[in-house]
């Protein structure tokens, strides 16, 4: 994952079809809270600080290794993944995404700094039946103070994590 960093002032344009005042919120907000932006995956964001005319200037302010790779160092038999398709989102800041081996974390989106990884355990299980170690990311849920991540393992377990604290 890699971050650009931006600036200047925050819009919010016209409603989207299908999306709840809630998402439209976020949206504006500046997080991707679902898959695709919002939970009618509008894949629309309504911020206005990246454009034609700036896009060249833009500069990495940082860069995150996948969890992966040192599950990779300490057991080469690993076998390698295809692709990394997660989508992360982001909520209040932070980014959440899954690694191919069903990993999950949480990243400051400002520094870039992991702010908790969660690691099923996946790996030991020998390679999905399916197409690989392939996993493409995570849903967010919230009532209230309650927020969790939920994820779906390559070995088809459905695992809810906190969000503050990935346990």
């Amino acid at each position: 994952l890699a971050a650009v960093l931006i600036s200047g002032s925050v819009t919010i344009g016209q409603p989207l079809p299908g999306a709840s005042t809630e998402s439209m919120a976020a949206l504006a907000r500046g997080e991707w809270p679902a898959y695709g932006g919002t939970y009618a995956s509008a894949k629309y964001s309504p911020l206005d600080q990246i454009t034609r005319t700036n896009v060249g200037t833009l500069k990495i302010a940082w860069r995150w290794e996948s969890p992966d790779q040192a599950i990779r160092r300490a057991d080469p038999t690993i076998d390698p993944s295809f692709f990394n398709e997660s989508t992360p989102i982001m909520v209040g800041g932070v980014l959440y995404t899954s690694t191919s081996l069903s990993q999950v974390a949480a990243i400051d989106g400002v520094t870039g700094r992991t702010k908790w990884v969660f690691d099923p355990g996946v790996s030991k299980h020998g390679m999905p039946a399916n197409i690989g170690w392939l996993h493409r990311g995570v849903a967010y849920w919230r009532d209230g103070d309650d927020e969790r991540v939920i994820m779906l393992t390559a070995h088809a377990f459905m695992i809810a994590l906190d969000a503050k604290t990935g346990r």
